[in-house]
């Protein structure tokens, strides 16, 4: 079991050191690490079962393409399981094992169709973020596990746990143990610290707090509280992202405080929940994520920009292709009418505009509608100024990095940054 002494305490530096194990060999093999989409799709996946049952007519009477390609062709990237992710960690080809994020009710589907061919890859530990069906239906599947594995390791809130066990009186609850946090080390229900008992289930438990970092084998994740929704008494639900090798992981969120964003900041990847074009009470919509995305740049103390968003938890209304297509247009006439704004014709931000998603200026203010209402129109096209504006008129390109734009009201300087933004597919690895 792995004991984790809290980075932000220096007393205990060097129990952290010396729980790390170190090397038996002067040149180790070379460790290699991959992040892996397993499901992209939200808890109704896609194609979705009522496009199945009316011949692709969606609930509005217009024909579903994306449902029925996905059908047709069994490696369409419209093919969406539940959200769920991975890093593969492969050690010089001596093992290969993975971190899983979930296990939904697809898990079945996506080992058949996706993990499988991979071969025998032994899970280190499934790190869940909630306690909804689309995030742990999958958890009676892991017992066949066996036969490659003595048994498998869930890491959990107590939250999770307790909703979980609950459920699922056949898990053995017995096996737990706090990994981090205040309760660090706390016995469990029965006083037993011994090593851990296996059930049918084949499962032990891991208890983590939102509030610390944590480790599942050798690599350390960063807990990214979330909203999710609300609880019956109207208080935020809370769902976990996880940061781990300047990759940020959020399945499921309708708001990002912004301490979770200050910790997201250093993330080179960031994959973020855009259910859909409308917005939702429990989820980003693309707008929102958009906006996330947009306004990470121009937030005060902004340390490192993140070069790519990853859009998951996604329904039939988008198109891979061609809504990549609209994304990627979308991206380029933003970026190009704010560097003929504010660098070109050396406009400032009037430091009104607002706050987007991610807590920096609403730089695109008044050139594209990112406050889209529940029943309004879907569509990324710019508005105003920016709807006439025309690339090839500028005197030349615009950068594809991030420029720096003055903001008036105080006198300080912002930066500007477009990172790409694109559709997660299952199976895509980066």
């Amino acid at each position: 079991m792995v004991t984790f002494k809290s980075l932000g305490k220096s007393s205990e530096t060097k129990d952290l050191e010396s729980s790390i194990v170190k090397p038996l060999c002067a040149d180790p093999p070379v460790e290699t690490k991959q992040f892996r989409i397993i499901g992209s799709g939200t808890s109704a996946q896609v194609p979705h079962m009522s496009c199945l049952l009316t011949g692709f007519t969606r609930r509005d009477g217009l024909p579903c393409t994306t449902c029925e390609e996905a059908w047709r062709n069994s490696g369409s990237k419209n093919r969406r399981f539940n959200t769920s992710a991975a890093i593969d960690r492969d050690l010089a080809g001596v093992y290969k094992k993975m971190i899983m994020f979930d296990c939904g009710k697809s898990f079945r589907e996506a080992v058949a169709n996706n993990i499988a061919r991979y071969g025998g890859r032994e899970i280190e530990g499934v790190v869940l973020t909630h306690l909804h069906e689309d995030a742990v239906a999958g958890l009676g599947e892991l017992r066949e596990y066996r036969s490659i594995q003595d048994a498998v390791d869930i890491y959990l809130t107590e939250t999770t746990f307790k909703a979980v066990t609950k459920a699922r009186p056949y898990f053995d609850s017995r096996s737990v143990e706090y990994e981090n946090g205040p309760k660090e080390g706390q016995k469990n229900d029965q006083g037993e610290t011994a090593e851990p008992k296996t059930f049918v289930s084949r499962i032990r438990w891991h208890i983590i707090d939102e509030n610390y970092p944590f480790r599942v084998g050798e690599t350390w994740l960063t807990p990214l509280p979330v909203h999710h929704g609300f609880n019956g008494g109207g208080e935020p639900f809370i769902c976990l992202g996880f940061k781990v090798d300047g990759r940020s992981y959020i399945s499921d969120c309708h708001h990002i405080p912004l301490e979770t964003t200050k910790l997201i900041d250093g993330s080179h990847t960031i994959v973020l929940d855009a259910l859909s074009w409308k917005k939702h009470f429990s989820h980003f919509s693309i707008h929102q994520a958009l906006s996330y995305a947009y306004s990470f740049s121009t937030r005060d103390g902004v340390q490192t920009l993140p070069q790519r968003v990853i859009l998951t938890d996604l329904t039939h209304d988008f198109e891979h292709h061609a809504t990549n297509q609209e994304l990627r247009a979308h991206g380029d006439a933003l970026r190009a009418w704010a560097y003929n704004k504010f660098v070109v014709q050396g406009d400032h931000l009037t430091g009104d505009e607002g706050v987007g998603e991610a807590g920096g200026l609403r730089w695109w203010d008044g050139a594209w509608k990112d406050d889209i209402s529940s029943d309004g129109t879907p569509g990324l096209k710019l508005t105003g100024e920016a709807a006439d504006f025309k690339i090839p008129s500028m005197p030349s390109s615009p950068p594809l990095g991030p420029f720096k734009v003055k903001e008036s009201k105080t006198g300080r300087e912002l930066t500007i940054h477009v990172p790409e933004v694109l559709l997660a597919y299952d199976d895509m690895i980066f």
